[in-house]
């Protein structure tokens, strides 16, 4: 109530309670109308341009004396469809913008395996040569059995990484 009041006192908003009024407008059309989707690159259609420019005509209609009398419409601080710029614009984004870094599916989801995993390699007593290692390598070739090929590429290690 305290925009409300300040209004009715003295006719105008100071610049901190214009904001609070902007942040309260946008809570507004989150709640009511959906949360921005922040994966997307395009903007959710229900905080459409008409939206903004509808809570815009809102705040000069309930404040007319926040009407800009230099602008066509009057309320272009608040929304103008024009540039897509003013007051509730930048407070949209700035939403967006925080809830793109807040957003739970944002959170880094720790992989396991790549090139950070810390690997063993297989002694040089189990390793194979010769025959044993050739036919170690052509069962590579026609197997998919996982456990059994990690196995065999522990055995046949320097054979493989040899030139």
């Amino acid at each position: 109530m305290t925009v409300l009041k300040e209004y009715e006192e003295t006719g105008s908003l100071k610049d901190s309670t214009r904001r609070i009024m902007v942040n309260i407008i946008v809570a507004h059309m989150r709640e009511k109308e959906g949360v921005i989707l922040a994966r997307l690159d395009w903007w959710c259609p229900l905080h459409s341009k008409a939206t903004k420019e509808f809570h815009a005509l809102g705040i000069v209609s309930l404040f007319p004396s926040l009407k800009d009398p230099y602008s066509k419409k009057g309320y272009e601080y608040f929304y103008d469809i024009e540039s897509n710029k003013g007051f509730l614009e930048w407070r949209v984004k700035t939403v967006q913008r925080q809830s793109k870094t807040t957003s739970p599916s944002h959170n880094r989801v720790e992989l396991k395996g790549g090139p950070t995993l810390s690997r063993t390699f297989g002694s040089i007593d189990v390793q194979q040569t010769g025959d044993e290692c050739m036919e170690a390598v052509s069962l590579l070739r026609h197997t998919t059995d996982r456990d059994l090929i990690y196995q065999k590429m522990k055995e046949t290690f320097p054979t493989k990484d040899a030139p």
